[in-house]
């Protein structure tokens, strides 16, 4: 059994700049809520048929021209290459090709959504600072933690803006989506539907700088997307059956509560939380996929 001690007078693991103490650590427990996602009130009462959650009613007259990865997220890479596949179908892209927008947003919504895209660009920076943290063995912040309903729904984002980009051969013209795919900025995922994360990786995790999208189906369903990024690989699953979840325990874990990144006694953690779930922790050695996982950091 392992013991975390973060000190409440480091910087907080939530990216504030504050005290750990003074901001997100609450009666010895970590408090992080999802990012409000709603655009500001009043309701505008109008619905811009361009918009994919124009079923809200809330839009404005502008459509915005959208990446399919966020563009703080696409800083996070040195290699301008992104791959988008599916079955049978896989083609690479440059990170300035014009193609690569989508205008499936008004400009109130984008910016609303734009929460999720900080959080997923702070995830992937994480997980690069750790890595070199480890291989330059130079001290960096220890902590990093994230509400998992973010990294969902900028997975989701992500999903919907290839899919309606039509740069892979799953369109909407031959695949539907799940019916209440667009209510999911609102309403959470049930179990087993969500994140779901390698149980292991290489034993030298490296940060690739590179990404890719793979959009996953069941039948003519869109059922859910791959990302990858830095050598750092997330699933989203928003449909299934059981067979499917079955095949998945055997290699993912589901809403992990912990990666832990180490390398003989130092450790490093990019944490999640999940409402009701307590998730496993997933350790990840740096170097030698035998070491012997340290009890105390």
């Amino acid at each position: 059994m392992y013991t975390l001690v973060y000190p409440p007078e480091d910087p907080c693991g939530c990216g504030s700049g504050r005290q750990f103490g003074n901001c997100c650590l609450k009666a010895g427990q970590i408090t992080l809520n999802p990012k409000l996602l709603n655009p500001p009130i009043p309701k505008s009462s109008y619905s811009n048929k361009k918009c994919i959650l124009s079923w809200t009613s809330n839009c404005c007259t502008k459509i915005s021209g959208d990446h399919i990865v966020s563009k703080a997220v696409l800083r996070v890479l040195t290699k301008k290459k992104i791959i988008l596949s599916s079955s049978g179908f896989s083609r690479e892209h440059s990170l300035d090709s014009s193609s690569l927008k989508t205008n499936r947003l008004c400009r109130r919504h984008n910016s609303a959504l734009s929460p999720i895209d900080t959080e997923a660009a702070r995830f992937f920076n994480a997980f690069v600072s750790i890595h070199n943290s480890l291989l330059t063995n130079a001290p960096s912040q220890k902590l990093y933690f994230f509400n998992g309903i973010d990294i969902e729904r900028w997975m989701l984002k992500t999903l919907l803006m290839t899919y309606y980009a039509k740069l892979t051969n799953i369109t909407p013209e031959h695949f539907k989506l799940p019916t209440y795919t667009l209510k999911l900025f609102e309403y959470d995922l049930s179990q087993p539907l969500g994140l779901y994360f390698p149980t292991s990786m290489t034993s030298s995790f490296v940060t690739e700088n590179a990404t890719s999208v793979v959009i996953l189906t069941d039948g003519d369903l869109v059922s859910g997307v791959t990302i990858s990024l830095g050598g750092l690989s997330l699933t989203l699953i928003i449909s299934g059956n059981d067979e499917v979840f079955r095949q998945l325990a055997v290699n993912y874990t589901y809403r992990p509560k912990s990666l832990l990144f180490f390398k003989e006694d130092e450790v490093y953690v990019i944490q999640a939380a999940f409402p009701n779930w307590q998730g496993k922790d997933i350790w990840i050695s740096q170097g030698d996929q035998n070491a012997k996982i340290p009890t105390n950091f």
